[in-house]
């Protein structure tokens, strides 16, 4: 394992600091999902306008791997669904509801299982590895 020992380095000389307050900011009223954000998949739709999902409810899948799904983020309804050429999904618009409620929990005792919920979940499209 290499090890940097950086040796010299540039100081910026700004004037004041930051503030200590924390400021919060609106909730919007909808969100928005591309499924073109993420690279190499061929979405293949699970909802339709006008339903209502929770935090968790599956909204499409990869094609290719069926077991990989993409999940809402949010509570709310199905606002609108904008297809491409070819009827490829460019976007699905969520209307947010102010309850917050998850659809599933997390138990598990072995590797399969995480695997299994990390599928179910829609969190393994997040996983990334580095290129080397």
């Amino acid at each position: 394992m290499a090890r940097f020992n950086i040796k010299k380095g540039h100081d910026l000389k700004l004037i004041g600091h930051p503030s200590d307050e924390l400021n919060s900011s609106p909730i919007p009223d909808c969100i928005l999902i591309q499924p073109n954000d993420f690279a190499g998949i061929k979405p293949k739709l699970l909802v339709k306008v006008g339903d209502n999902v929770s935090i968790g409810t599956a909204l499409f899948y990869d094609k290719f791997n069926e077991k990989v799904k993409f999940v809402s983020p949010v509570n709310g309804k199905i606002n609108d669904i904008e297809f491409g050429k070819r009827r490829v999904i460019k976007k699905i618009v969520i209307g947010i509801d102010s309850v917050e409620q998850s659809a599933s929990a997390f138990k598990v005792d072995s590797t399969d299982e995480v695997i299994e919920k990390l599928l179910e979940s829609g969190l393994w499209p997040l996983l990334r590895s580095r290129p080397f």
